[in-house]
C-alpha cells in the first residue's frame, strides 16, 4: 500500500513517515495552512540546502525532507503573514537554509514536533540555519527586528 501511495502522492508518504506525529495534529495542520489558502499570495517548495524543489525532486528516492514558504496577501491595515514549515521524515537530523528574506529579520518558531510539549519547545529566532531532527516538523514565522 505505501508503494501505492508513493506513486499518488509523495508529500502524503513524508508525513505518513513521520511516525511519532499523531495523524490528527498533522489532518489538523494541513488543513489549518488549506484554510490560509484564501489569503496566500505566493507558495514556494524548497529542499533543504535552500533551492527550488523541482517537480522531479519529489519522486527520488533521497527526497526525505523539504520545506514550504508560505507568503501571505496584504489584507487591509494587517501586515502579510510570512511562514515556512520545515519537514524532515529521514532517519537522520538534516541542516534546513531558510530563505533569506531581508538583512533585519529572522523565523520564529512556533511548533518543533521533537518537543513532546510546548513548555519543552525553545523560543528562538533563526536567521539562516536550522537543525531540523529526525522525522519531525517545525514551523516558523518570519519577523522584521525593530530598530
Amino acid at each position: 500500500m505505501l508503494k501505492q501511495l508513493n506513486t499518488i502522492n509523495p508529500l502524503l508518504l513524508i508525513l505518513l513517515n513521520l511516525n511519532h506525529l499523531k495523524i490528527k495534529n498533522v489532518i489538523r495542520l494541513i488543513l489549518h495552512i488549506m484554510t490560509l489558502s484564501r489569503n496566500v499570495k505566493e507558495i514556494n517548495w524548497y529542499k533543504p540546502d535552500g533551492s527550488d524543489k523541482a517537480s522531479e525532486d519529489w519522486n527520488a528516492h533521497h527526497n526525505k525532507a523539504f520545506g514550504v514558504e508560505i507568503k501571505g496577501c496584504v489584507t487591509g491595515d494587517q501586515k502579510p503573514e510570512h511562514w515556512f514549515l520545515c519537514v524532515n521524515a529521514s532517519e537522520s537530523d538534516v541542516r534546513f537554509h531558510l530563505p533569506s528574506v531581508i538583512p533585519r529579520g529572522g523565523w520564529t518558531m512556533h511548533l518543533d514536533t521533537r518537543y513532546s510539549s510546548l513548555e519543552e519547545q525553545p523560543s528562538i529566532c533563526i536567521q539562516k540555519v536550522f537543525l531540523q531532527a529526525s522525522k519531525s516538523l517545525t514551523l516558523f514565522s518570519f519577523s522584521q527586528f525593530s530598530g
